[in-house]
Order: structure tokens, then C-alpha cells, then sequence
């Protein structure tokens, strides 16, 4: 079992200093801030990747993956956001 911590980003007021000094070895993430249905930047994918690794954590969950309301309403973005997601 590896114990790991929700973390929202740079902006969060736990840092991850503050979470390896708990005892924590993975983390718990998303990139917040990009609309539902849209792709994320590989660039930033591993930006953020890179910053947790560099703290000596682990990115173990990518969470908060937004479903967009075209996959759930089945309108005629689905295919798009299925092929994004």
C-alpha cells in the first residue's frame, strides 16, 4: 500500500515538501484548469509530472478527469471528446 496525498497544484497551500515530510510517497493530481472535452498539453502532462518527482514523490492517481457534458449527454461531439479523453 502506498500512501499518497491529494495535491491541487502549485497554488496549494500543502506543498510538497510538506507532504514528503508526512511520510507520503505518491500524490494524488490533476491539471486543474482545463474544460471538460479538451486535451492536455503532453508539455504540461510532464511539467507537473517532473515537479512532483523533483519533491521525491511519485504522481500515482491522475484524478478529476472531466467528463464533458457531450459524453454524457451523447450529443454530436462524443466521438471528438472519446477520442480526446
Amino acid at each position: 500500500m502506498e500512501q499518497c496525498w491529494r495535491w491541487y497544484g502549485a497554488k496549494d497551500l500543502v506543498t510538497l515538501p510538506d507532504i514528503a515530510q508526512a511520510g507520503a510517497s505518491g500524490i494524488i493530481s490533476a491539471l486543474h484548469g482545463h474544460a471538460p472535452g479538451t486535451l492536455w498539453p503532453l508539455e504540461e502532462i510532464n511539467a507537473h509530472r517532473d515537479m512532483i518527482a523533483a519533491a521525491g514523490l511519485r504522481w500515482s492517481v491522475v484524478e478529476s478527469l472531466p467528463v464533458s457534458g457531450a459524453l454524457k449527454a451523447g450529443t454530436n461531439q462524443t466521438n471528438a471528446h472519446i477520442q480526446t479523453w
